[in-house]
C-alpha cells in the first residue's frame, strides 16, 4: 500500500473522529460544541457536510478512472473550505463571549489538510502514448 492511500485512509478516520469529538466549549452557557451536536446556538449541524464530502471522496477513491479522480478534487477541496470556515464561524468571538477551541476542531482542520495534500496526489497510473 503506497503512502499516498495510507494517508488518504487516515485523513478520512481524522475527519470523521473528529465530527463526533467536542469542537468548542462556551462556559457562561455551559455548552460543548460538536461537529453533530450543536445544540443552544445557531450553528446547524457542520459536521454532517463534513460526512458527506468524505463519503464522496471515499467514492471516487476506489474509482480508478482520471475523472473520477478530478470529482474527489473538487470533494476534498470543498471539505477543505468548510473546514476554516468551521473554525473561523465557530471559534470566534461574539458579543463578548470567547468559545474555547478543543482538540475536535484542530484534528478537524490538520485532517483536512492532509486529506486535501492526498487528493491533489492520486494514486494513478496513466497510459502511455506513443508519439508517431
Amino acid at each position: 500500500m503506497s503512502w499516498k492511500k495510507v494517508l488518504s485512509v487516515l485523513s478520512v478516520i481524522g475527519v470523521t473522529v473528529a465530527c463526533y469529538l467536542p469542537w468548542a466549549s462556551i462556559s457562561s452557557l455551559q455548552i460543548t460544541i460538536s461537529g453533530t451536536n450543536t445544540e443552544g446556538t445557531g450553528f446547524g449541524k457542520p459536521g454532517y457536510l463534513h460526512l458527506c464530502f468524505i463519503a464522496l471522496f471515499a467514492i471516487t477513491f476506489v474509482i480508478k478512472s482520471v475523472g473520477a479522480k478530478r470529482m474527489g478534487l473538487i470533494f476534498v477541496g470543498l471539505n477543505f473550505a468548510w473546514a476554516i470556515r468551521n473554525f473561523i464561524v465557530i471559534g470566534s468571538c461574539e458579543a463578548g463571549e470567547c468559545p474555547e477551541k478543543l482538540t475536535g476542531l484542530y484534528l478537524l482542520l490538520i485532517s483536512s489538510i492532509l486529506l486535501l495534500v492526498s487528493g491533489l496526489f492520486p494514486d494513478i497510473k496513466l497510459k502511455d502514448e506513443k508519439n508517431k
